[in-house]
């Protein structure tokens, strides 16, 4: 099959029987410039890459019980528009509980309180990526406080995108479970 050029269909069916790694590359490098174009119309054009790496990155967790019924682009642009539109709506509803909660802590907390929250924060974010292993602490740092795409990130340390959106996933799960007792309250 080396060198004849694949339909999508083909590509996807390689993905989702066969775990194909080679195939999703094939997919992801075929529609990823087009798809961040794309996304591009709704969001910035670095979280458009993001958004973009998201799509990609669930059609390769949910391959065994993905069920694609229009043609794979459709199905590609589709996911790639509610995920902006989703990454629109946390934004604005981000903005409404931080303005909300700004205006109940200015209510019901001592700004010292407040400062004191932050602080603790601070510490147990700074104590917990001091715990995350070396790759996925640089993958984190790199993303999230650089600013670097998956893809920027990749060709910085000479792994795959696929690598780093693990490595990414792996960090942020940690640090999700690391702070589950401040969310659940």
């Amino acid at each position: 099959m080396a060198g004849e050029v694949q339909t999508d269909r083909v590509l996807l069916e390689r993905i989702c029987k066969e775990s194909d790694i080679a195939a999703f590359d094939m997919l992801f490098r075929r529609y990823f410039p087009l798809l961040q174009a794309y996304a591009s119309q709704f969001v910035d054009w670095d979280n458009a890459g993001n958004v973009v790496q998201d799509v990609m990155l669930y059609l390769w967790e949910k391959r065994s019980t993905i069920n694609v019924r229009n043609s794979v682009s459709t199905f590609l642009y589709t996911a790639v528009k509610y995920n902006c539109l989703s990454h629109i709506n946390r934004g604005q509803i981000g903005r409404k509980v931080v303005d909300s909660l700004r205006l109940s802590v200015i209510e019901e907390v001592e700004p010292v309180d407040f400062d004191k929250n932050v602080n603790e924060i601070q510490k147990r974010l700074t104590s917990l990526l001091e715990k995350l292993p070396e790759p996925q602490r640089k993958v984190f740092k790199m993303n999230r406080f650089e600013g670097l795409s998956y893809k920027k990130i990749a060709l910085e340390l000479g792994i795959s995108v696929k690598t780093v959106e693990y490595r990414m996933s792996q960090a942020l799960q940690k640090l999700r479970d690391g702070f589950s007792d401040m969310i659940s309250k």
